[in-house]
């Protein structure tokens, strides 16, 4: 995310939610990362702080990005909410192509 920070949760292969949140740091990024093994599924979900400009989540696979979804904000003082659900083999051609 950028300028603010965002929480959110993520669910691995339909188990139990996990919650994670991040701030920004000197440069105005916020950032969170988790590596997690054995994915078949998975759902994210991330909702912006108040001043955030945009927010993108990236799925890795092999050091490799197979899907993303990102968003410019429009009212930076309205949450945005992303989500993102990947599976297994689904791979996103224009992710995958940066």
């Amino acid at each position: 995310s950028n300028v603010k920070g965002f929480e959110g949760h993520y669910i691995v292969n339909g188990d139990t939610i996990d919650y994670f949140s991040a701030t920004e740091n000197a440069n105005s990024i916020a950032m969170y990362e988790k590596e997690i093994d054995d994915v078949e599924y998975l759902e994210v979900s991330a909702t912006t702080r108040q001043d955030a400009t945009s927010i993108e989540i990236k799925v890795y696979r092999d050091d490799k990005k197979v899907k993303s979804s990102q968003t410019n904000i429009e009212d930076p003082f309205e949450p945005t909410i992303l989500n993102l659900e990947y599976s297994i083999g689904e791979e996103d051609e224009e992710a995958t192509s940066s």
